[in-house]
């Protein structure tokens, strides 16, 4: 919920009783006791009003995972009001992290009795399925990895730097970048370009795979890599995990809560290809190492890190109201 210009905020407030008639239907024909909105937004606003109106008598519960949360330092007067009305009408807000959570509170101090940390999870079951499956998957030889969208505060930039560093050494290591489509693909695909052909032709970008596809990429890494300089959580850190592939990560957001440094994983400063490229050839050099972070990390994220936590997170923060 960012700025917002005068049609957007007119097509909401027409089209209003008609979301609140149609809400009112469906809160009252299926006794909905809560109604927990992921990423929220303007449309958040309309659960706010019914309760408001006593059409609603249930639990609302806010889940912010990251760049939702820009919303809350919007310098536009309009969605700072939407908001505050958004954040006092609500019931719960969770946050994917503990780093993720104190920024909601630093932004909207008034909401601190209400913010809950519930991690991200994931379901072994099914990721054992995409791993079964016959996703398509093509890269010979050893490979490290990074998986994430192309766009600045993914870092992938400082992994390309770190490669080339470090490529000579290793002559048939490559490197693999997975991601969704993004605002610095291109100049990702530019920088691949600058290396020399001894480097450039090793690397590896494929955009937009699906997620069976991006499993089997990282079943099959030597490491995986997050040189993120901001991370709310990491999600893809907990596949790397379920993976049992060994990690190297940012120190940066709420990633120190599922890697512990030295323990399940290496950590870094953000921004520092040299030192990036130290550890890489570290955790290359030392195959016990590399077995007993990856090891580490798969136990750790079988252990807390499961959707049916969460959801039991989920169940006694709303139990307690």
């Amino acid at each position: 919920m960012g700025p917002f210009d005068v049609w957007t905020l007119l097509k909401y407030f027409i089209k209003l009783p008609w979301i609140l008639k149609r809400l009112s239907n469906i809160v009252s024909r299926y006794k909905v006791q809560v109604v927990n909105l992921h990423f929220p937004g303007l449309a958040g606003l309309s659960f706010v009003l019914l309760k408001r109106m006593g059409l609603f008598d249930g639990i609302l519960v806010l889940s912010f995972h990251g760049l939702d949360v820009s919303g809350l330092a919007s310098r536009d007067p309009i969605a700072r009001v939407l908001w505050r009305i958004l954040l006092a009408g609500s019931d719960i807000i969770v946050a994917c992290s503990d780093n993720l959570a104190a920024k909601i509170v630093h932004l909207a101090p008034s909401t601190q009795p209400k913010v809950r940390t519930i991690q991200n999870g994931i379901d072994p079951v099914t990721i054992a399925s995409e791993l079964e499956g016959t996703a398509s998957f093509d890269c010979s030889g050893p490979y490290i990895l990074n998986v994430g969208k192309f766009e600045h505060k993914k870092g992938q930039d400082v992994l390309i730097k770190a490669f080339g560093i470090i490529a000579e050494e290793f002559p048939k290591l490559r490197l693999v970048l997975v991601g969704a489509d993004g605002p610095a693909l291109e100049e990702i695909r530019l920088l691949v370009q600058q290396q020399s052909d001894a480097i450039s032709e090793r690397v590896k970008i494929i955009v937009d795979a699906n997620h069976s596809t991006v499993m089997q990429y990282m079943s099959n890494a030597v490491i995986f890599i997050l040189p993120s300089r901001e991370e709310p959580f990491g999600i893809v850190l907990l596949e790397a995990g379920i993976s049992e592939t060994a990690v190297i990560a940012s120190r940066v957001g709420g990633i120190p809560e599922v890697i512990e440094d030295g323990v399940t994983g290496l950590m870094i400063d953000p921004d520092d290809p040299d030192v990036l490229a130290a550890t890489i050839r570290h955790v290359l050099s030392n195959d016990d190492l590399r077995d007993t972070l990856a090891s580490r990390h798969m136990q750790r994220v079988l252990e807390r890190f499961s959707w049916k936590n969460s959801a039991e997170e989920y169940a006694d923060s709303i139990s307690r109201l």
